[in-house]
């Protein structure tokens, strides 16, 4: 019985969605935020994440395994080309992918990323309390996008 009790209250807590991560050091040049949907498809080997800092928000896919062979990104069915880091593990999605999916989600929608064979689904929910943070970020003082649609 105790060997139960020690199992469950070392187990990891249940998934909660969007999980996120601000970073605010005394100089406001520094100060960035990230939100990401881990990865929880066994068949899907890449998650998202979107950052903002001091040039704006940025859509970045990030492979867990293995290389991007191709830029080609659907999204809900539509086709966008990203631009594939150096190492091949990271995309960049330009802001007209961008854009659809932070609203998709905002509306609280599920948002179906393939990239060849991999596809994820992102779900909305802990996506506006990640925004919201990402949103709060102070830069005083220094010109920085705040609008997440260019």
């Amino acid at each position: 019985m105790s060997v139960l009790f020690l199992f469950s209250s070392c187990s990891s807590p249940p998934y909660d969605g969007w999980v996120y991560e601000i970073s605010s050091p005394p100089c406001p040049e520094y100060r960035s935020g990230r939100t990401h949907l881990p990865c929880t498809n066994p068949f899907s080997s890449f998650d998202v994440e979107l950052a903002r800092g001091q040039a704006g928000y940025r859509l970045y896919l990030n492979l867990l395994a293995g290389q991007f062979q191709n830029p080609l990104v659907r999204v809900d069915g539509i086709v966008f080309e990203g631009s594939i880091f150096e190492g091949e593990q990271r995309m960049l999605l330009p802001p007209d992918a961008m854009n659809p999916i932070i609203s998709r989600l905002q509306e609280g929608h599920d948002v179906c990323i393939q990239i060849g064979r991999q596809e994820t689904t992102l779900t909305p929910h802990g996506f506006d309390e990640a925004l919201c943070a990402l949103q709060s970020i102070s830069y005083e003082g220094i010109d920085v996008p705040t609008s997440l649609y260019p």
